[in-house]
Protein backbone atom coordinates (compact mmCIF):
# COMPACT_ATOMS: atom_id res chain seq x y z
CA UNK A 1 0.00 0.00 0.00
CA UNK A 2 2.79 2.44 0.88
CA UNK A 3 4.50 1.87 -2.49
CA UNK A 4 1.19 2.48 -4.26
CA UNK A 5 0.77 5.81 -2.46
CA UNK A 6 4.35 6.89 -3.22
CA UNK A 7 3.98 5.94 -6.89
CA UNK A 8 0.66 7.80 -7.11
CA UNK A 9 2.26 10.91 -5.63
CA UNK A 10 5.20 10.71 -8.03
CA UNK A 11 3.10 9.98 -11.10
CA UNK A 12 -0.12 12.03 -10.92
CA UNK A 13 -2.72 11.15 -13.52
CA UNK A 14 -5.56 13.25 -14.76
CA UNK A 15 -3.82 16.50 -13.88
CA UNK A 16 -4.37 19.13 -16.60
CA UNK A 17 -1.05 20.08 -18.18
CA UNK A 18 0.66 17.13 -16.53
CA UNK A 19 1.02 18.88 -13.16
CA UNK A 20 4.27 20.14 -11.67
CA UNK A 21 7.39 18.14 -12.36
CA UNK A 22 8.37 15.90 -9.47
CA UNK A 23 12.02 15.16 -8.76
CA UNK A 24 11.61 11.43 -8.27
CA UNK A 25 15.11 10.93 -6.90
CA UNK A 26 14.62 13.58 -4.21
CA UNK A 27 11.16 12.24 -3.39
CA UNK A 28 12.49 8.70 -3.00
CA UNK A 29 15.30 9.99 -0.74
CA UNK A 30 12.75 11.74 1.45
CA UNK A 31 10.59 8.63 1.62
CA UNK A 32 13.65 6.59 2.62
CA UNK A 33 14.51 9.19 5.27
CA UNK A 34 10.98 9.04 6.67
CA UNK A 35 11.12 5.24 6.77
CA UNK A 36 14.39 5.47 8.71
CA UNK A 37 12.84 7.95 11.14
CA UNK A 38 9.90 5.60 11.61
CA UNK A 39 12.29 2.87 12.72
CA UNK A 40 14.01 5.31 15.07
CA UNK A 41 10.66 6.27 16.57
CA UNK A 42 9.80 2.60 17.13
CA UNK A 43 13.06 2.20 19.08
CA UNK A 44 12.40 5.37 21.05
CA UNK A 45 8.89 4.19 21.89
CA UNK A 46 10.32 0.93 23.23
CA UNK A 47 12.82 2.85 25.36
CA UNK A 48 10.09 5.07 26.78
CA UNK A 49 7.98 2.00 27.54
CA UNK A 50 10.91 0.41 29.39
CA UNK A 51 11.50 3.65 31.30
CA UNK A 52 7.82 3.83 32.27
CA UNK A 53 7.83 0.20 33.39
CA UNK A 54 10.95 0.82 35.50
CA UNK A 55 9.54 4.04 36.97
CA UNK A 56 6.30 2.28 37.92
CA UNK A 57 8.19 -0.62 39.50
CA UNK A 58 10.67 1.32 41.65
CA UNK A 59 8.85 4.68 41.84
CA UNK A 60 11.75 6.63 40.35
CA UNK A 61 12.72 7.93 36.93
CA UNK A 62 16.06 6.65 35.57
CA UNK A 63 18.93 9.12 35.16
CA UNK A 64 18.93 8.78 31.35
CA UNK A 65 15.30 9.84 30.97
CA UNK A 66 16.28 13.38 29.96
CA UNK A 67 18.48 12.03 27.16
CA UNK A 68 15.58 9.99 25.78
CA UNK A 69 13.29 13.01 25.82
CA UNK A 70 15.98 15.10 24.06
CA UNK A 71 16.34 12.43 21.36
CA UNK A 72 12.58 12.39 20.80
CA UNK A 73 12.66 16.15 20.25
CA UNK A 74 15.57 15.92 17.80
CA UNK A 75 13.92 13.16 15.76
CA UNK A 76 10.66 15.12 15.62
CA UNK A 77 12.54 18.22 14.43
CA UNK A 78 14.32 16.17 11.74
CA UNK A 79 10.99 14.70 10.57
CA UNK A 80 9.50 18.19 10.42
CA UNK A 81 12.43 19.31 8.24
CA UNK A 82 11.93 16.40 5.81
CA UNK A 83 8.19 17.05 5.60
CA UNK A 84 8.75 20.79 5.06
CA UNK A 85 10.99 19.93 2.12
CA UNK A 86 8.18 17.86 0.58
CA UNK A 87 5.66 20.69 0.54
Amino acid sequence: MAKLLVDAALHPIGVPGGGPAVDQGAARERVAALQDYRLQLVGIARNINQIARHANTVSEVPADFGAVVDRVGRVCDEIDDVLAGMR
